[in-house]
């Protein structure tokens, strides 16, 4: 039996890679500060959900190499996190230094990462329900959770903000589609955190709910997302 928490992942990963593939085709294109930190956020979770569904699905009874997958997790969630900051400050905040501002989360991912590798524990497979423990959540995984909200949700809103504001049919599509990895990959965490650990719904749960999510997520990318238009204006 595959894991579902390999499938989810696996799912995931394959959704970030198509958010590469798209954005390495609009970076080419313009060069621009917003399509180079989307290209980069997406690379970086495209490693963190390619490294877990690697690791759930070909070593999930090997509890180091789960817990590997979980330091890696960390810092690759906090890294992507990190060119949101960047983008939000460069945006939406003139008199901030975007730089300054990465290197601030950055440094906090780093943090992070090495109080979660400290942690004592491994996380389990549990067979019986087809998916991984990943044990609860604990003080020393407290920033990664701050880290990964305080970017998402303000960054979810400004593409709301962009899809209200302009009046190209073309830039509003690419805002939703932009806007809905961030705001369904808040639910998708808020989904595993809550499910699983406080409506006990399931140890699969979770994992299931991911795998909605992710799915869902593709569709809304493929059709939003589109090739860079012959004549590209970079409004979004």
């Amino acid at each position: 039996m595959i894991p579902y928490t390999a499938i989810a992942y696996a799912i995931g990963s394959f959704v970030f890679a198509f958010m590469v593939l798209r954005f390495y085709q609009y970076y080419s294109r313009e060069s621009s500060v917003f399509s180079g930190m989307i290209l980069l956020f997406a690379l970086s979770f495209f490693a963190f959900t390619l490294y877990t569904a690697i690791a759930s699905l070909l070593f999930a009874d090997n509890g180091q190499a789960l817990k590997s997958a979980v330091v890696a997790a960390t810092f690759f969630q906090g890294l992507g996190s990190s060119f949101l900051a960047y983008l939000i400050v460069f945006m939406k905040l003139p008199l901030l230094s975007p730089r300054f501002t990465f290197l601030l989360f950055f440094g906090a991912t780093l943090l992070t990462t090495y109080l979660v590798a400290g942690t004592p524990g491994v996380p389990v497979f549990d067979a019986a329900h087809g998916v991984v423990d990943w044990g609860t959540i604990t003080a020393e995984h407290i920033p990664r959770v701050i880290i990964f909200f305080v970017t998402f949700i303000p960054m979810g809103y400004i593409f709301v903000q962009q899809y209200f504001s302009s009046k190209d049919p073309q830039v509003k599509l690419r805002a939703v589609g932009l806007g809905a990895p961030l705001i369904l990959g808040a639910f998708a965490a808020a989904i595993d955190l809550v499910l699983e650990q406080q409506l006990n719904l399931g140890p699969a749960s979770g994992d299931i709910g991911q795998i909605f999510i992710y799915s869902l997520l593709f569709f809304v990318l493929l059709f939003t997302q589109r090739p860079p238009r012959p004549q590209y204006v970079k409004e979004v």
